[in-house]
């Protein structure tokens, strides 16, 4: 199983000069465990606290407030074949989705 984890770093600090960056402006944080080969994140605006993590298999699922939910937001396994550099790779949100649902997947 794949662990997920965030890289946090305080504003500039990741384009500083060499000489002034700080040894620790940057530190790993797990988010979350129990995924199979994440590659994308991305949330909504509206949706504070919630991410949709695409797994290269075919699946999305979605961490809610840092919980794995049971149930995954789409499912397209069977029509995906992956490993190496394919599968699916990530999502994008249609600016309207709030009304029309539409996702697009790659």
């Amino acid at each position: 199983m794949t662990r997920l984890l965030a890289v946090l770093a305080a504003g500039a600090a990741l384009f500083a000069p060499a000489s002034s960056a700080r040894p620790d402006a940057l530190r790993l944080v797990r988010v979350a465990s129990g995924l199979h080969a994440p590659v994308y994140v991305t949330g909504l605006r509206s949706e504070p606290g919630r991410l949709y993590v695409v797994e290269q298999a075919g699946r999305i699922v979605v961490l809610d407030r840092g919980r794995l939910r049971a149930q995954p937001f789409l499912d397209i396994r069977s029509l995906v074949l992956s490993g190496g550099e394919q599968g699916l790779l990530s999502v994008a949100f249609d600016p309207g989705y709030a009304t029309n649902r539409r996702v697009y997947v790659d």
